[in-house]
């Protein structure tokens, strides 16, 4: 049961309560201690329930803004860019040998994002990158590029491309769009 379930119920029974507190009738002037005991847990049920009705309206209104409340946090954070060296590999001959650098655009994010934009300023790669991996940022700056083509990473997903050079470049997440949250 989700925690909007579990509120929704309390929230139902705190008004059922509330019904049930407000008919009550005693035919006896001494009170009876177990009715007093059940008042109490009564009372206490309804401050509950009131208490937490602003925030299942909250809840409620950021679903019906957002598409759901589970995954509200996709930032730039979320999409990591991790690169491997493999010193082993070395691309060119003579003096000219550069490392073959592996990058990892992952989605660490519970909905897909699509326009994946990472600054990368001076990078260069001595052998070509495939431009449906990374290519510059049509209208963007000369450090930015596309990761993907543009296109949907989805959920837990990545893309991955190599380049080679005699140093790692530092790659970032500078943009991207958020979309299909679970």
């Amino acid at each position: 049961m989700g925690p909007l379930q579990a509120n929704l119920q309390l929230s139902i029974f705190a008004g059922l309560t509330l019904f049930t507190h407000n008919n009550l009738t005693t035919t006896t002037n001494k009170p009876d201690p177990k009715q007093i005991h059940s008042q109490t847990l009564q009372e206490q049920s309804i401050n509950m329930a009131q208490e937490s009705k602003p925030l299942v309206a909250l809840l409620l209104c950021i679903m019906i803004a957002k598409g759901n409340c589970l995954c509200m946090g996709c930032m730039n954070d979320h999409v990591v860019v991790s690169q491997l060296a493999d010193d082993r590999s070395k691309v060119g001959g003579g003096g000219g040998a550069r490392t073959l650098f592996k990058v990892t655009v992952a989605n660490q994010c519970c909905c897909d994002v699509g326009h994946v934009v990472v600054a990368a300023p001076g990078f260069r790669s001595a052998i070509p990158v495939d431009p449906k991996l990374f290519r510059r940022n049509p209208g963007g700056d000369r450090e930015s590029y596309l990761v993907g083509d543009g296109g949907t990473i989805p959920a837990n997903g990545s893309v991955t491309f190599y380049y080679a050079w005699s140093s790692m470049f530092r790659i970032s997440v500078v943009g991207m769009t958020v979309a299909n949250c679970l």
